[in-house]
């Protein structure tokens, strides 16, 4: 329901993002100790591909050839004031609908942990997975590219439906809570 009160959208995006950040983590950490970054474990004839890799880039490695000031000024800066807007726009939203407002939770967990990599690490992001058939692969990722893209799958499908049905993305119904 669009409109629910401040409380109810903090509590929700919270959760995702601690709940997101906590996996992505987790599976970095254990990425870390136990995946090769020289010799990658290879799972379902090599469909699946565990190598752990710091990436200094963003997806695909795009902008690891910037210079370090330039990747903190890209990766850092720009990257945590386009968080915080879409954090506060999310929670101030009255009229945003509950899966906008999961759909961009997600993509907010997924940034803000490998932001936290990216202060963590001297700039770099922890990747340890990479998935195809032959020779058409993905790029290595990890669990926070996977919620980014989730999120804005989510987004997407969202969309699509909304104009299946002639929904708005926020019902503009007032609300009677004022917060």
């Amino acid at each position: 329901m669009p409109g629910r009160n401040l409380k109810y959208r903090l509590s929700l995006i919270l959760s995702i993002l601690g709940t997101s950040i906590l996996i992505d983590q987790t599976t970095k950490i254990i990425s870390e100790r136990y995946i090769p970054s020289r010799t990658p474990i290879v799972w379902l004839w090599g469909t699946i591909r565990l190598q752990h890799v710091k990436n200094a880039g963003a997806m695909l490695g795009m902008g690891s050839g910037l210079s370090e000031g330039a990747r903190f000024l890209v990766f850092v800066i720009l990257v945590s004031l386009a968080l915080s807007a879409l954090f506060f726009y999310t929670l101030w939203n009255r009229r945003l609908r509950t899966e906008y407002i999961i759909a961009v939770s997600l993509i907010l967990g997924g940034g803000l942990s490998n932001l936290i990599d990216r202060l963590m690490f001297h700039g770099v992001v922890r990747d340890f997975m990479n998935v195809g058939i032959g020779v058409v692969r993905t790029g290595i990722f990890n669990v926070a590219d996977m919620l980014i893209l989730s999120g804005l799958a989510l987004i997407l499908f969202a969309e699509f439906r909304r104009h299946r049905t002639g929904q708005e993305p926020s019902d503009h119904k007032q609300d009677t809570d004022p917060l």
